[in-house]
């Protein structure tokens, strides 16, 4: 299934659990999930997912401890990659970076373009790993931070490759009409 279909589909399933057994729901991004797995005392930390279309899903953070105090640093963007390695340079003071995700091979030559000292971390820290996920959904669930069931929609951090074609052929289609005497 294409990403947009699946999350979709898991908010729908998350949202009719919570509803028809009464529970709060809790909402956490993959990108969170791989931070709080892959912060290094010192570094920068960035999850680097391969969005497609030469652009990447990242989000940067900084902790002191895995799975602890992970704070964001930007919210969650998809950049190219070389977009990507001028905001980690600007983030980090070209200090230290740890990145982790199936993006970063992407990146790897704009990282070293700008000078940055990446450590990229082994492919175990490319995956979301459910014992982290359920950490931090305990902690926001005990913060408080639930989501309005009838109310939460996917985040989107980039629209799909087919609504960016539709909206173009409507606008194409509406400049033709608008021309037509």
């Amino acid at each position: 299934l294409p990403i947009f279909t699946g999350l979709r589909i898991g908010l729908s399933t998350a949202k009719g659990l919570a509803q028809s057994l009464n529970i709060p729901l809790v909402t956490v991004s993959t990108l969170d999930v791989l931070a709080a797995a892959s912060v290094r005392p010192g570094f920068v930390t960035a999850p680097l997912l391969d969005a497609k279309q030469r652009h990447i899903y990242v989000a940067f953070y900084a902790g002191h401890h895995r799975d602890d105090d992970v704070q964001p640093l930007s919210g969650y963007l998809a950049l190219k990659p070389e977009q990507v390695a001028v905001q980690a340079k600007e983030l980090t003071g070209g200090n230290r970076l740890a990145v982790c995700g199936d993006g970063a091979t992407l990146c790897r030559e704009y990282f070293d373009l700008e000078g940055l000292a990446v450590l990229e971390l082994p492919s175990w820290y490319n995956l979301p790993r459910a014992s982290i996920l359920g950490r931090l959904a305990a902690r926001r669930l005990a913060a408080g931070q639930v989501q309005d069931v009838a109310a939460a929609q996917p985040l989107y951090v980039r629209r799909a490759a087919a609504e960016l074609a539709r909206e173009a052929r409507r606008a194409e289609e509406a400049e033709g009409n608008a021309s037509t005497p």
